[in-house]
């Protein structure tokens, strides 16, 4: 009777830790969900999601498919707008916790996936990815959940438990490619690890095989489409540095706050104290490996492959120039992170080191978050889009530098209508869809509208240099490449008046407007 009681009592501790831990996440992760204006990437999610459903047969999105689908459908449920569009990756965040919490209970115990769903609740980077339309707050869910999958199908050996697994699994390869990388290793390590009968073990290995080279063959054939999704990306090769960024947000979020930009750094006291808790966060990382191996070795094992495997692949692809590696990249690999250091903090002897090592994380999160959800400034895409749209004159002509930032522009220059599905991501001179054919240059009826990529300057002055409009030049200053952008400033103060220069410094946006010298 004793015992009962206990469990009972231990039952619903239990219960209120994770009901706590669950409405801290999705409190942290609908805090300012719409103050931010939609940047570049999430410009793209939206466009393909007010686009026909055949266009992802003819983009980039071809190669992780699944959540610009589901957006599609959302949007086209319940429309488009900073709170609803970012929704559904709240929701996956908040799923996320819940099932990082089985997740850890799973492969270690009760204590460890509490510690776990804790971490992820607030982190700082998934929260941030939690509250953006990409496919990354869906590819961190699905892969909690496809190695969830995975451990209770080899826990119980049973064909119906693998076959929800391989679901999942490929659902999470669907949402990005990458994914591919932990599909392979669970795979690797499949049948050594599991016991089922002869029978059973031949269905499986058909299972396993149809799926493994269907993806692989379709990766490779359209493989231009992943090397243009990384060529968009501009990323830097592999460095120390990099190798430290990736541990220090995936531990604290790094010391900048911004939607894939640098605008805001942090203060120095913020940053001091990221570099601590990447450090802590490192050691119980290490504690937690060696603390594992006595008794979870497979589990530790398991959680060491899922991040380690492709963190190798990555620097490996960077080596032989495939720069491929970035934190948001290996997002998916953060549950295990969490997962190992969680073990480690579980594992402290002392009750007492346990709550201030949890208090250190509490405080961390705490000062992160407060400079994450209050930037000095948040004014970005749907400020500079107001601005323009309340002071342009017919006559004037709008150049977007570099082309690509047409997309976030045009979004709410046209507050979301349908002229929006024929603008394009800016790339290798896509911005709008005339008649079939990509322009980089269009009338809208009332101004002309220029998108100059990022080697584009000369040509664009050789082609222009008679021509004479006001002009708004809207330059996004943080996007890679933007050494040419001087040699067009230097022929805009020979050619023309300058006016005036207004900032929308969240992501980095300046407003320059000029007028003819005539």
């Amino acid at each position: 009777m004793g015992k009962e009681f206990s469990k009972g009592r231990g039952s619903l501790k239990t219960f209120l830790l994770i009901s706590l831990i669950l409405f801290l996440a999705l409190f942290l992760r609908l805090h300012t969900l719409s103050q931010k204006s939609f940047w570049y990437d999430e410009a793209c999610s939206l466009q393909f999601a007010v686009n026909q459903i055949s266009a992802i047969f003819s983009d980039h999105y071809l190669t992780r498919p699944l959540y610009f689908i589901f957006l599609q459908i959302w949007t086209s449920i319940f429309g488009i707008g900073e709170f609803v569009s970012r929704l559904p990756s709240v929701i996956f965040g908040f799923l996320s916790v819940l099932f990082i919490y089985y997740l850890g209970k799973e492969l270690f115990e009760k204590k460890t996936g509490i510690i776990a769903a804790f971490l992820l609740a607030v982190s700082y980077y998934h929260i941030a990815w939690s509250q953006q339309a990409r496919n990354y707050s869906l590819l961190v869910f699905l892969c909690i959940i496809s190695s969830l999958s995975y451990i209770l199908a080899v826990k119980r050996g049973r064909l119906f438990g693998f076959c929800v697994y391989f679901i999942f699994a490929i659902l999470a390869v669907l949402t990005s490619p990458i994914a591919i990388l932990l599909f392979l290793f669970q795979i690797a390590i499949l049948f050594k690890i599991t016991h089922i009968g002869k029978k059973s073990w031949s269905i499986a290995s058909f299972l396993v095989t149809i799926p493994v080279f269907a993806l692989i063959f379709l990766l490779y054939r359209f493989r231009n489409y992943v090397f243009e999704d990384l060529h968009a990306a501009g990323l830097p090769g592999v460095s120390i540095s990099r190798i430290w960024e990736l541990f220090n947000v995936f531990s604290s979020g790094g010391g900048y706050v911004a939607q894939g930009a640098t605008a805001h750094q942090a203060g120095s006291s913020v940053v001091f104290l990221s570099i601590i808790i990447g450090i802590l966060f490192l050691v119980f990382y290490i504690y937690g490996v060696f603390a594992g191996f006595w008794n979870k070795r497979k589990s530790i094992a398991y959680c060491l492959g899922w991040f380690w495997v492709p963190f190798l692949v990555l620097i490996l692809l960077g080596l032989f120039g495939f720069n491929c590696f970035s934190p948001k990249y290996m997002i998916f690999a953060l549950p295990a992170y969490y997962l190992i250091i969680a073990r480690g903090i579980a594992f402290l002897s002392s009750k007492a080191i346990l709550l201030i090592a949890l208090m250190g994380i509490i405080l961390s999160s705490y000062f992160h978050l407060s400079f994450y959800y209050n930037p000095p400034d948040y004014s970005s895409w749907r400020e500079a889009a107001a601005y323009v749209e309340k002071y342009i004159r017919g006559s004037d002509r709008i150049i977007i530098i570099p082309s690509p930032q047409i997309t976030p522009f045009w979004l709410y220059y046209k507050h979301f209508s349908g002229d929006f599905s024929s603008i394009g991501n800016g790339i290798n001179g896509k911005v709008r869809l005339v008649n079939g054919t990509w322009r980089k240059e269009f009338y809208d009826g009332k101004n002309l509208v220029t998108g100059i990529g990022l080697n584009g300057v000369k040509a664009f002055i050789r082609e222009n240099a008679d021509k004479k409009s006001d002009l708004w030049v809207i330059v996004s200053r943080y996007w890679p490449g933007l050494g040419n952008y001087r040699m067009f400033a230097e022929y805009l103060q020979s050619n023309y008046i300058f006016v005036e220069k207004k900032e929308f410094s969240f992501d980095g946006i300046e407003i320059l407007r000029y007028k003819t010298a005539q």
